[in-house]
Order: C-alpha cells, then structure tokens, then sequence
C-alpha cells in the first residue's frame, strides 16, 4: 500500500519537490491523487484535469467546498534554435526581475535542463510576457519551465519553497482532509484541487461554470497571499474576507468565525487574522461570478511569486505555525457546519440585547 504523511509539513515538503506551473501541474496532481488513494477517499476528475474530492459522514446538511490550485508561476518555451530559445511566462511576476542572469529549470522529455535568461524580459501588445534563455542541452517549443532555486528549506519555524502559493493551500487541504479522518469528524466536505489558476483562475472558474459542486455549497479558497498589515507571517491563518476584485460572502465567513471561536475554546492560544487581502485575486472570486457563497482562508506570504527584495527572485516563505493553524481552523470549522450553527457575532449581540430588553423597552414608555 502506498503511504503518504498527514501532517502538513511533511505534505508540503514532499509538494515541494515537485516542479509545477500552469497547464503543467501533472506531478503535484500525481501526488494528490495518490494521497487520496491511500486514505480511501473517492474523488473525481473533470475533463480539464481539476480533482474533486469528497469527505462525507454522518448528519451535516451544510457542504463545505475548500479549494487550492497546483500551479505556480513559471514558463513555457515557444521557440527553440540550437542552444538558444525564447519563452512565454506563466503567471504573474513583474518584468524587472526577468532579466540576464536568472537561472531556470527546463524540463525536455521528462529530464530537467539548466538554463539561464540572456536579457530582459518583453512585453507584447496584447499583454504577454517573453523572454530569451540559453540552455545547456536543446530544448523544443512545448517545454516548460521553473525558476532555478531552493525546493524547500526550513529555517526555524520558516520554511522557504519556491512554490508556497498554492502548493501550501493543497498541503492544508489535504492534511484538514486526514485530521477530519482521524477524528472521525461529521461534516459534507468537497476537496478541489485546480489547475492553471496563475493565469486566468482558469480551473476554478471551470468546475464552477460546470456545476460541479451543488449550489449551496460553502467556497473556502485556501492559498498563500502576499503579506498586509494585518496579515504578517506568523500571526497566524486570515480569514480572508476579499482580494483585489470582490468582497466575499458574509454567510460564509460566518462559519469561519464559528470556527475560530470553536478553535479559541480548545486552544486559547491560537492566532487567527483578519484582513481583506488586497495583493491579488484568488479562487473565491471565480465561485462567487457563479452565485455560490465564497470565503477565504489565507497564509500570510513572504518573497509573493518569488518577487523578493532588490528586483531578485527568491523563494515565497510562510511560517510554520500558520500552517498548522490553517488546518485547526478549517477542522473545527467542519463542524460548525452542522445544522443549527449560529453566527458568532450574532450570539454576542443577542446576550446584550437580552440585558437591556427591559430596559429598553421601559424607558420607550416615559
């Protein structure tokens, strides 16, 4: 039988080491199908490649959605000639740091090819972003490609990758998904993994438009984002109420919030945030153009799209614990969705109303 971990640390270091980037996410959707497999897990996959999971037990009238993407930032080769080839990139990252010098990854015929860029980066008129490599081996157009640095490296409670966003959010994901299985927990739980997110939400507005999750499911998107005041590495997972596009559904995080509050009950030491993420748009905007009520769960992200300080690429860092507190904070959410929950913040305001009914009521009288 095949064994995989369950802890997140472990989940993502093994991620880690498998080079990914938009329409090229064929290893780190290998290794999730497999973890799967291992842990009895049915799941399906759409005719686009996305995975659909399911986590179902006992009595929950409430389904819950978490959603992460397997692609990150990279490129893909459009020309070759010799020992010389030009690429298109994949993914957000600002033309200033595509410059000579840059190593790179290129993957030809399933064997990893060292390369270099030799100049800046150029911008066409309809928004695309090339530039030019030198490799040691040919390469052919229809290779891709990633930047050329640490896998993973923990540094204390840091952990450094070149692929945090969103190889953390699948890491979370899966290990809520076997903290579930250990505690045997009810709830109705969906597991999307999508594709090609770094350039359109492309997978994610595909399960959506089909359909493929019932109307009146919960949206979780689970990513990395870059940091915000009130969002700093280490402070903990935000509860992300909107990106730079929408603000997200007040229902949805409702149980976010129940969650937490269940979370602070078990462990009064918990960090959770709070902050509308305004660095970039993640799934939960593609759910909600669909009509589904969509939330968000964040780890606050050093070094974004490997954009680190001095025009230089780096790897993304996030902390340890935020990692793990992503996963207790979807787990005790889980159970909020069972019938009954009661927003939070409304059980608050309701104990006060109840103190000054009276009164209230008999000052109105004269």
């Amino acid at each position: 039988m095949v064994t995989t971990p369950t802890d997140p640390v472990s989940i993502l270091r093994d991620l880690a080491r498998l080079p990914t980037t938009s329409f090229h996410e064929e290893q780190a959707l290998g290794y999730i199908r497999r973890s799967l497999e291992a842990h009895g897990i049915p799941y399906e996959v759409d005719p686009y490649g996305d995975i659909l999971a399911r986590y179902r037990r006992g009595e929950a009238d409430q389904p819950l959605a978490l959603v992460a993407h397997t692609d990150h930032p990279g490129f893909e080769v459009t020309e070759a000639a010799g020992d010389g080839c030009r690429a298109r990139l994949l993914g957000g990252v600002f033309p200033e740091y595509l410059h000579a010098g840059v190593p790179v990854r290129v993957f030809h015929q399933g064997q990893s090819v060292a390369g270099v860029l030799t100049g800046p980066s150029q911008t066409s008129g309809a928004g695309e972003t090339f530039f030019d490599l030198r490799c040691e081996e040919p390469v052919a157009p229809g290779d891709w490609g990633v930047w050329e640095m640490d896998d993973f490296r923990e540094d204390g409670d840091l952990l450094h990758l070149r692929a945090a966003d969103d190889l953390a959010g699948c890491a979370v994901t899966l290990a809520t998904l076997f903290e579930l299985q250990r505690r045997e927990t009810d709830g109705d739980v969906y597991l999307v993994f999508t594709r090609a997110e770094e350039v359109g939400l492309l997978g994610a507005l595909l399960v959506a438009q089909q359909g493929l999750l019932p109307p009146n499911t919960l949206v979780v998107s689970v990513e990395s984002s870059r940091t915000l005041p009130g969002a700093e590495i280490g402070g903990g997972p935000v509860i992300r109420v909107g990106d730079v596009r929408r603000t997200f559904h007040p229902e949805a995080e409702a149980y976010l919030q129940a969650g937490w509050e269940a979370l602070r009950l078990s462990d009064p030491g918990a960090k959770v945030q709070r902050q509308l993420l305004s660095g970039g748009t993640c799934e939960a905007t593609a759910f909600g153009l669909y009509g589904y009520r969509t939330t968000g769960v964040a780890l606050p992200l050093g070094n974004y799209h490997n954009m680190g300080p001095g025009s230089r690429l780096a790897p993304e860092c996030i902390h340890r614990r935020d990692l793990a507190g992503a996963v207790a904070l979807l787990t005790h959410t889980v159970s909020a969705t069972r019938s009954g929950m009661v927003d939070p913040l409304r059980g608050r305001y309701e104990q006060t109303l109840e103190r000054h009914r009276q009164r209230l009521k008999t000052s109105a009288q004269g």
